[in-house]
């Protein structure tokens, strides 16, 4: 009797705790959703509540999220509300992670970043930093992500109160998902330092979770196990039900390798219980496949086709639930490749055209040197008939001259020869006028 009585205070408790926050998150969603109709203006007060909307409603409606964070950013760009844009664009980034839609996801954190940037506003840039290194990680393109995540390391750098063990945790993933192990369990050491020396023993415990996934990728089959214990016994400790089904999840798996079947198997139902009071069905499902893999085995063949059945169930559950997901996923892959194949089509034509220009000024730096070479020739080939042509010329007028002088000088000799003969056969100018003289003398004196 004491029992069930201690039972039905620890049952009122559980629905206490679950119930309660439910219902305040619920009433207070319904509040603001109140206030929020009172605003007939756009003003940045109405911009503000939008935001603590669409926060309160949180992941559970991510399509909610994205209807008021839409319309508090479509206000804060008229009004230059440069606060309320940034948290807008940082709500639809984290709500299109929850979606599935990655690449809008990144978009609109890389929107936000800008304007952190430009704001000079390093606690903005900070927070939207994380989200952009998963949105990496989920785009698989882990180098960018580390990048990013590397980003938040040294703008906390200064701070000696930052708690970068999440950080250094994501990074971690980033190279152990590029198969990069050893620089891996650089940055899980990292945050375990930072979590041991905080005491955050939950924190810890899922360290050494996380640790024990590196080794059990290595191969490392052991020390896996063993880490994936210490992460177990804290959490049963302090009953974390998700990392409880996690991390005996996980010593299944590593067990399986070591083939310690009835240990593994131990293990795999307490993760199956777990899984069945959080109600997590992707837990369910891969404690059911590893529970078939002990079973054939065992070759209780019977045991396992009624977990592949099971497995079956599940699968089809949670296709059904990933569907709309999935659908914006491809949507946003197919919108992604059609901007890189538009982006490389681009590219293409400006290359090709920086190709038609070059020949384009190559042609005409070829014609320019071809003209400059043809009119330097006609220069100097007219130079050179200009030359010739004054030479012959001049040598032309040379001969006339000496044509002109032969004949003034056979002239002149002509001249002077007639004369000569003149003056041979006729008595000269003396001897004429004396004798005129003496005609006269005689005539005066007859």
């Amino acid at each position: 009797m004491k029992n069930q009585v201690y039972y039905y205070i620890l049952y009122f408790l559980l629905v206490f705790f679950i119930f309660i926050p439910h219902v305040y998150s619920e009433n207070k969603i319904d509040s603001l959703e109140k206030q929020l109709q009172h605003f007939s203006s756009n003003d940045t007060n109405k911009i503000n509540l939008q935001l603590e909307l669409a926060n309160a409603i949180g992941w559970n409606n991510a399509s909610k999220m994205i209807e008021y964070a839409t319309d508090a950013k479509v206000t804060a760009e008229k009004l230059n509300y440069k606060k309320g844009l940034f948290y807008a664009y940082q709500i639809l980034a984290m709500a299109r992670y929850v979606t599935g839609e990655y690449d809008k996801g990144l978009a609109d954190a890389k929107m936000a970043y800008h304007i952190a940037n430009k704001e000079k506003q390093n606690d903005w840039k900070f927070s939207i930093l994380n989200t952009i290194g998963l949105l990496y990680q989920q785009l698989k393109k882990y180098k960018e992500s580390v990048e990013y995540f590397e980003e938040i390391i040294v703008l906390q750098k200064n701070n000696p109160n930052a708690d970068l063990s999440s950080t250094y945790n994501n990074i971690a993933n980033s190279y152990m998902s590029m198969n990069l192990f050893e620089k891996s369990m650089q940055y899980r050491n990292k945050a375990l330092t930072i979590r041991k020396n905080k005491n955050d023993i939950s924190g810890i415990a899922d360290c050494y979770n996380d640790i024990g996934e590196n080794f059990l990728l290595k191969n490392e089959i052991d020390s896996a196990i063993l880490y994936f214990k210490s992460c177990y016994k804290i959490k049963e400790e302090i009953n974390d039900e998700e990392m409880l089904s996690l991390s005996a999840l996980n010593l299944g798996k590593a067990l399986i390798e070591k083939k310690r079947f009835a240990e593994a198997e131990r293990y795999l139902n307490i993760a199956l219980f777990y899984a069945n009071k959080i109600g997590s069905k992707l837990y369910k499902l891969n404690t059911f496949n590893y529970l078939a893999i002990i079973a054939n085995k065992q070759f209780n063949y019977k045991y396992e086709a009624e977990l592949l059945n099971e497995i079956i169930r599940l699968k089809e559950d949670l296709l059904n639930e990933e569907s709309v997901k999935q659908m914006n996923r491809l949507h946003s892959e197919f919108e992604t490749e059609k901007k890189e194949l538009k982006i490389t089509q681009l590219l293409k034509e400006k290359k090709q055209q920086q190709i038609i220009a070059f020949e384009k000024e190559k042609r005409n730096k070829l014609i320019g040197f071809f003209l400059t070479g043809g009119v330097l020739l006609l220069c100097s080939f007219l130079l050179i008939l200009n030359n010739r042509f004054r030479t012959t010329k001049k040598h032309k007028l040379e001969i006339e001259k000496q044509i002109v002088e032969q004949k003034q000088k056979e002239t002149l000799d002509s001249i002077y020869y007639a004369k000569r003969i003149q003056n041979c056969m006729l008595p000269n100018e003396k001897h004429l006028q004396k004798k005129i003289n003496e005609l006269k003398k005689a005539y005066n004196s007859i």
